[in-house]
C-alpha cells in the first residue's frame, strides 16, 4: 500500500496516519465552506478507507450522500488533493445501520403494513391517534387479533422524525427533503431488520398512505402479496400540486 504522505510515512500505524490526514482535510473544508455549512454537512462525515488513489467517506443517510456529492464533491476532492496529490477520486457511501433483532412476529405470520397519511389536516397527535383507532381495531378488516399490523408515519409527521423534533443540524428549515420512496425504503428496513418480516400480506393506506402502498408494490413485488390503496394515486397529479400550493399560500 502506498504511503498517504510521502514526506511523513507511517507504516507502523497506517490507520492513525489516515485519520490524521482526514483531520487536516476537515480543517481545510471548515475554512473553505465556513463553520455553519461544515457543521451541517461534514461534521459527522467519517473516513471509511483509502485505496490507492480513491478515498471512501461515509455519511449517515442517502440524502447526505447525494447532497454532499453533488454540491461539494469537487471541493472535497480539492481539499484532499491539497493534502495528498495522489488522490483522484472521492466515493461517498452510506454507513450501514442494520439493527439486529431477536424479535419475532407475535400474533400471526400474516403481516399487514398500514401506511399513514402525513396528517395535513391534523390537529396534532390526538387526531393522529384517534384516526388510527378507526382503521385498526377488533372486528375491523384490520383486526390486530388476526394480523400483525405495522403502522408507520411519514417523515415530517407529528409522530415521526420531523423538523420540530429532529436533532441539530437537521432541525427546522434545515430538515432534509425526503420522498415517498425514502419513506417506504425506511419502512422496509423496519419490517425486515427490526421485526424479521419476510412477507407482507397487504399494504394499504389512505391518501398519501395510498401512494406509499403503490410504492410498496412497485419496490418489493416479491414481498407484497396484495395492495389496497384508498383515495390515492401512484403519482401526484398537477391538480394536486396546485391544490396544495393554495393551502400553503393561505398559511404563509
Amino acid at each position: 500500500m502506498a504511503h498517504l504522505d510521502e514526506e511523513r510515512p507511517n507504516t507502523d500505524h497506517p490507520a492513525r496516519s489516515n485519520q490524521e490526514l482526514w483531520q487536516r482535510v476537515k480543517g481545510r473544508l471548515r475554512t473553505e465552506v465556513g463553520e455553519d455549512i461544515f457543521t451541517s454537512w461534514f461534521a459527522r462525515m467519517d473516513l471509511d478507507g483509502i485505496d490507492l488513489d480513491t478515498v471512501r467517506l461515509s455519511v449517515a443517510t442517502r440524502f447526505l450522500r447525494n447532497w454532499t456529492q453533488s454540491h461539494y464533491g469537487e471541493k472535497v476532492l480539492a481539499c484532499w488533493q491539497s493534502e495528498q496529490p495522489t488522490v483522484r477520486r472521492i466515493d461517498i457511501v452510506v454507513r450501514s445501520a442494520v439493527i439486529k433483532s431477536t424479535a419475532t412476529v407475535a400474533k400471526s405470520p400474516d403481516v399487514v403494513a398500514v401506511a399513514r397519511d402525513r396528517e395535513h389536516r391534523t390537529e396534532g397527535e390526538r387526531h393522529a391517534v384517534s384516526s388510527l383507532s378507526q382503521e385498526v381495531h377488533g372486528g375491523s378488516p384490520l383486526d390486530p387479533a388476526k394480523y400483525f399490523i405495522i403502522v408507520a408515519g411519514l417523515f415530517g409527521n407529528s409522530q415521526s422524525t420531523s423538523p420540530s423534533n429532529a436533532a441539530q443540524p437537521f432541525d427546522g428549515p434545515r430538515f432534509p427533503e425526503v420522498t415517498i420512496n425514502d419513506n417506504v425504503r425506511a419502512q422496509h428496513r423496519l419490517a425486515t431488520e427490526r421485526f424479521g418480516v419476510k412477507t407482507i400480506k397487504l399494504a394499504t393506506g389512505f391518501s398519501m398512505g395510498a401512494i406509499q402502498a403503490f410504492h410498496w408494490a412497485a419496490l418489493y413485488p416479491d414481498m407484497v402479496e396484495r395492495v389496497a390503496p384508498i383515495c390515492g394515486a401512484a403519482r401526484c397529479s398537477r391538480h394536486n400540486y396546485v391544490f396544495l400550493a393554495g393551502l400553503k399560500a393561505g398559511l404563509v
